[in-house]
């Protein structure tokens, strides 16, 4: 439980390395630039705690692995333009996506009784 919630705060923390750029060099404002951090240490420490299940319950680091090239892959390939420029529902979707595959995992989780296994299995 412990390393779960350690690895997905700092899984989280990890990455607001980009709103802390954007801030740094001039090209966000403070206020956007914290919520940015909040919503990504959120949702990114969220993922975590779904990759540390994902672990528990295939009993290796495969599954979490291709679940974040996949989940990054989409993240980065699906914008969509206004006449604005901008993606403004960019992070709604993004935590809308997270959180339900998220409650997934979770139910994955409790029905595979993974709490009990091994981490590691051959």
């Amino acid at each position: 439980m412990w390393a779960t919630i350690l690895s997905s705060l700092l899984f989280g923390l990890w990455h607001v390395a980009a709103p802390m750029r954007s801030f740094l060099e001039g090209n966000m404002n403070i206020f956007p630039a914290c919520m940015a951090m909040l919503s990504l240490t959120i949702m990114s420490g969220l993922m975590g705690a779904k990759l540390c299940m994902l672990t528990k319950i295939f009993g290796n680091l495969w599954v979490p692995m291709a679940d974040h090239f996949v989940n990054n892959t989409i993240v980065n390939l699906l914008h969509i333009s206004a006449v604005s420029g901008s993606d403004q529902m960019q992070v709604m979707r993004i935590a809308i996506a997270q959180t339900l595959s998220f409650f997934i995992v979770l139910f994955l989780y409790w029905k595979t009784k993974a709490s009990k296994k091994d981490t590691f299995r051959e």
